[in-house]
C-alpha cells in the first residue's frame, strides 16, 4: 500500500465509500483501496496523525489531530473544506497540543478533541 508509513493509527470509512487511512501522512482511497493518494506532506519530523473526523454532511470537511511521541509541543489540529487540497491549522489556543481523539457531533456542529484532557470547539 505505502511503505513509506510504517504505522497506519485508524481507518475512516466514508457514505460514498472513499477510505481514508491516517500515519505519518494522511492517505485517501477513492477506489475501495485499490489506489492512495497521500493528502499530507509532513516533513519527517516525526509527527504522525492519529485521529481522523469527517462531517458527515459535508463529506469535503475533515479534521485530523497530529502528535509526537516525543516531549515537544509539536502537534495540533488542522481542517480541510475542500477534500485535502489545502489544510489550515486550528490548534489555536488549545492548552494540550497533542490531541489522541477528535470527535465531530454535526447536530450542534462541534468538535470535541481529547488527549489528557477534553475540549470542544465550535465549528
Amino acid at each position: 500500500m505505502f511503505k513509506q508509513d510504517a504505522w497506519v493509527f485508524n481507518v475512516s470509512v466514508i457514505a460514498d465509500g472513499t477510505v481514508y487511512c491516517p500515519g505519518k501522512n494522511l492517505w485517501r482511497s477513492l477506489d475501495h483501496g485499490t489506489t492512495w493518494k497521500r493528502l499530507t506532506h509532513f516533513p519527517d519530523s516525526g509527527r504522525v496523525i492519529v485521529a481522523l473526523e469527517t462531517d458527515p454532511a459535508a463529506p469535503h470537511r475533515l479534521w485530523f489531530a497530529a502528535t509526537t511521541w516525543d516531549g515537544s509541543a509539536d502537534g495540533g489540529v488542522w481542517k480541510t473544506t475542500d477534500s485535502g487540497a489545502t489544510w489550515q491549522e486550528i490548534t489555536g489556543d488549545l492548552p494540550y497540543r497533542k490531541p489522541l481523539v477528535l470527535r465531530y457531533n454535526p447536530a450542534s456542529r462541534e468538535l470535541w478533541a481529547a488527549g489528557v484532557c477534553i475540549y470542544k470547539c465550535r465549528r
